[in-house]
């Protein structure tokens, strides 16, 4: 059997087709509901209110999402998932229809609830993973499943805005809902194809306890590790996405837009290099190991730095491509650490904590970049999330994070 056809399988297949179902759902989504909202309640700050409720939502759905993933059928939360935001903006139609208007009251709760099956979703995908595929193969697989999410999030706003002036606001939604239905299919499929050995439930004997993940994250120092480098890298990344366009306006001056879609285009690709390469054979020889992250974290720090000292168009490209690159292998290597390190009966609860961290720091960070960037400018507010990044990096460095090999939770001796 070829090293492609142990990750290119059937079940790897119907779960990344399902994923990027759901992915370009999220992205038509954003553009149909941020549309909508704006639309019905003509307020900017409508608009804050319901993307904060879809945050806390997530924020706080992680850690129990993950209670049910580790005791239940984890392919029948998946396709409930998908079900669950197929019915949220089914319900929010129906009601807009039958009433004739929405108010911020309705696509808030819309909102929250749409939050609630995206933070029982994107745990489930990842403590899937290791399931499906070999534990040598996890990060070839987190590469492929990133690449097609930031292709999927690159075609959703797309066709959303498509959908939306082709179909009205109503219509955008519809092919939304469908989006999540067909992801939902994909899953079930993959569910009658091979429930027993990937969907139940891995723990029969007790019952999984919230506290039993922090005891095992505590003991482990890689996956300990991995959870702050996500949640830091990415609190960097929200400073470096909202003080980015203010930049681009800087040096851009009449063309300030343009220069702030080609920076974006510049971290996708970025992005998608990376994603290319470590999802091919090559990313077999790639190793989790303290020098090789502590590099990584230098290549997103190196770009935020660049960015904020950027004088020229060109520049601020160059920085956009790092960024992309360096967050982009920062989140393979990160996330493959902690699905290769847990035990598979832990997965679900840490993932869960994992993302939950990940995402009540990215408002942190947007937060401080809002203010530093009103105080001083944009380039203030990416020195500062360079400067996050690289004190990152040399905490990694000095603690050695990742010199020990752990595998489902046991130590052993890197061959």
């Amino acid at each position: 059997m070829s090293d492609e056809t142990k990750l290119w399988n059937s079940r790897f297949l119907l779960l990344l087709g399902g994923f990027a179902l759901s992915a370009v759902g999220d992205g038509i989504y954003l553009i149909a509901m941020s549309w909508w909202v704006l639309e019905r309640t003509g307020s900017a700050s409508a608009l804050a209110v319901v993307t904060i409720c879809t945050t806390v939502a997530i924020l706080l759905t992680g850690p129990w999402a993950g209670v049910l993933i580790d005791r239940g059928d984890l392919l029948r939360l998946l396709v409930i998932a998908d079900g669950w935001r197929a019915a949220v903006l089914g319900g929010l139609l129906a009601i807009a229809a039958a009433t004739g208007s929405a108010g911020l009251a309705l696509l808030a709760g819309a909102g929250l609830l749409m939050g609630i099956g995206t933070g029982i979703a994107k745990p489930g995908v990842l403590a899937l993973i290791p399931r499906i595929v070999s534990r040598v193969d996890v990060p070839r697989a987190n590469s492929v499943f990133d690449t097609v999410r930031t292709t999927a999030m690159l075609a959703g706003p797309t066709l959303g805005g498509i959908a939306v002036a082709g179909f009205g606001l109503s219509g955008a939604l519809v092919v939304d809902i469908g989006s999540f239905l067909l992801s939902g299919t994909a899953v079930l499929l993959l569910r009658r194809l091979d429930s027993r050995t990937i969907g139940a439930p891995v723990n029969r004997q007790k019952k999984a306890r919230l506290s039993e993940c922090l005891v095992v994250l505590r003991r482990c120092k890689p996956a300990r590790a991995s959870m702050l480098i996500t949640g830091v890298a990415n609190s960097a990344l929200s400073m470096y996405s909202l003080a980015i366009p203010v930049q681009a306006a800087v040096l851009g001056r009449e063309g300030g837009a343009v220069l702030y879609g080609l920076s974006l285009s510049a971290f996708q690709a970025g992005m998608l290099v990376v994603g290319v390469i470590t999802a091919s054979k090559l990313g077999r020889r790639l190793r989790i190991r303290t020098w090789v992250m502590c590099c990584t974290l230098g290549c997103l720090a190196g770009g935020e730095l660049l960015a904020s000292l950027a004088d020229a168009r060109t520049t601020l490209l160059v920085a956009g491509f790092l960024v992309g690159a360096g967050i982009m292998l920062t989140a393979v290597l990160a996330d493959s650490q902690v699905q290769i390190a847990i035990p598979l009966d832990m997965q679900g609860r840490v993932q869960g904590v994992v993302q939950s961290v990940s995402t009540g720091l990215r408002p942190v960070g947007t937060a401080i970049a809002g203010a530093l960037a009103e105080a001083r400018g944009p380039g203030l507010a990416l020195l500062a999330a360079a400067l996050a990044t690289t004190a990152l990096a040399v905490f990694v460095g000095l603690t050695r994070a990742y010199d020990q090999v752990v595998t489902d939770g046991t130590l052993t001796t890197e061959p």
